[in-house]
């Protein structure tokens, strides 16, 4: 039976845990990373005429925790864009209607939903701190008027060390790493020994981007990649790998 090495943060991790273990695998939840609040100021609010690009879920609650009554209801006069799943659902569950890529689920997917010519239209990005800045540029290049609200920071989180224990004594682990810091972080955490080892095992992985990260850092594993960036994706996934022939690993 596959074990799936859950590295997302705690507040996301035990949903992905019941959507797996309802799939008939098994899940360890190991955090990679912490999600907490930043403070920011915006001189800019979101309105009429305005468009607002959401990056992640965790863009969407962050970022609406610090509204008003009337901040919300004027988000809600703006035209707004998700990227993922995931993102559009947790809009939805707010009722907030938002656009987004029907094929893919990135920012160069959203990009190609754009006009060409922005000139002086105003848009925003609500993220988290860090990234690459493909949107940001692409939307400065097209003329828009853009403000950056980076709501939410992104940190190592304490290393799970029992968690860890029992992962390396699976014989059909798979690793999934949501984003190349959380990648880093996990790793850091490692012995020699034992990054050696985890580059030997399957992994999930987001985009094409965490893709590259790990084979820059010379993973050996099958590499999978999520046709949609969210829970019921990584289930896809896991069912697509159960259908390989998956060798037996020997323990760490």
């Amino acid at each position: 039976m596959l074990t799936l090495l859950n590295t997302r943060p705690a507040h996301q991790a035990k949903a992905l845990t019941a959507l797996v273990s309802q799939q008939g695998f098994n899940s360890l939840e190991c955090p990679a990373l912490q999600v907490k609040l930043k403070s920011f100021e915006s001189q800019k609010s979101p309105g009429v005429g305005s468009s607002v690009i959401f990056i992640s879920a965790n863009a969407v609650s962050f970022y609406l925790k610090t509204l008003s009554e009337d901040d919300l209801t004027a988000l809600k006069q703006a035209t707004l864009y998700a990227i993922g799943s995931a993102t559009a659902l947790s809009l939805a569950q707010q009722g907030l209607n938002a656009r987004q890529p029907s094929q893919s689920y990135d920012s160069e997917a959203l990009l190609a939903c754009l006009p060409g010519n922005l000139a002086e239209q105003p848009y925003f990005i609500v993220k988290g701190v860090g990234g690459l800045d493909t949107l940001k540029t692409a939307l400065l290049e097209r003329g828009a008027s853009l403000t950056l609200i980076e709501c939410y920071q992104r940190l190592p989180a304490p290393f799970c060390q029992a968690v860890w224990q029992s992962f390396q004594q699976v014989k059909q682990p798979v690793v999934l790493f949501t984003s190349v810091e959380s990648a880093e972080a996990l790793l850091s955490k490692l012995s020699t020994k034992q990054v050696k080892a985890l580059l030997a095992r399957p992994v999930i992985v987001f985009s094409a981007r965490i893709e590259q990260a790990l084979l820059q850092k010379s993973w050996q594993g099958s590499i999978f990649q999520v046709k949609k960036q969210s829970n019921e994706g990584i289930v896809e996934c896991l069912n697509a790998i159960q259908g390989t022939e998956l060798v037996e690993l020997t323990p760490f």
